[in-house]
């Protein structure tokens, strides 16, 4: 599962803006138990994992002009 969050925040008239993100995933796997053909038998361990991701972009995007 995962969820994303993000905006920009224009900054002044200039072009200038930030963006700041964050995004939260959270995944699980199931252990599991298997024998093989020749009668191995194996154990696979479950996992959890949570991990966040915080992001900020800055940014200048001149505004251009035309001479008409």
């Amino acid at each position: 599962m995962s969820v994303e969050y993000g905006r920009t925040i224009p900054r002044g008239n200039q072009g200038w803006f930030v963006e700041p993100q964050a995004q939260f995933v959270f995944g699980h796997l199931g252990s599991n138990g298997y024998t093989t053909r020749r009668g191995l038998q194996q154990e696979v361990a479950g996992e959890r994992r949570a991990e966040l991701v915080v992001l900020m972009n800055i940014e200048l995007k001149p505004k251009i002009r035309y001479n008409k």
